[in-house]
């Protein structure tokens, strides 16, 4: 289902995928009943202060939660190659976040947040390794953490292009 159009601004009401909603733009929402979109972010002044406001991060740290049992079962099968492989993309996905969101320009943010993309379907392809070749892994849990990588994925795209169309010269 397609959110309805704001009409303030007569764009997609998209959720914004960076920020965690404030109450300027929870009132936003009351005034004209779209949803947290970049449109209202920036009229209101809503802005990521610190790393840990940015939901692609909140995003990343929930996939480190999805991929936790599955690195256990390869610890468990002595697969000590891919459990490293899968620990270590999933892991250097965060710092790609915390390391671009500390440049100076959207474009540099930007270009950090492709890497980190880079790295989630590297996630999602050791995820299906692991999945295929150990049987063990639960197909749900298999299943799900693909699935929030995938989540991941499409945030760090949107967040990347909507980065590119700004492109302010200092955050």
């Amino acid at each position: 289902m397609v959110p309805p159009a704001c009409p303030s601004c007569l764009r997609s009401a998209e959720p914004f995928f960076a920020l965690i909603p404030s109450p300027l733009a929870n009132r936003a929402i009351e005034q004209h009943g779209c949803r947290v979109g970049m449109k209202h972010a920036l009229k209101g002044g809503m802005k990521a202060r610190k790393l840990e406001d940015l939901l692609v991060y909140q995003k990343a740290l929930e996939g480190i939660d999805a991929v936790a049992p599955i690195l256990r079962e390869l610890l468990r099968c002595r697969d000590f190659e891919l459990h490293k492989q899968l620990s270590e993309s999933s892991g250097r996905i965060l710092g790609h976040i915390g390391e671009g969101f500390g440049q100076g320009t959207d474009r540099q943010f930007a270009k950090y947040l492709c890497i980190a993309r880079g790295s989630s379907q590297e996630t999602r392809g050791h995820i299906a390794a692991a999945a295929r070749k150990y049987p063990s892994i639960p197909a749900e849990v298999a299943i799900h953490a693909s699935g929030v990588y995938q989540d991941l994925i499409d945030m760090l795209t949107a967040f990347i292009e909507h980065l590119r169309r700004c492109d302010f010269r200092w955050r």
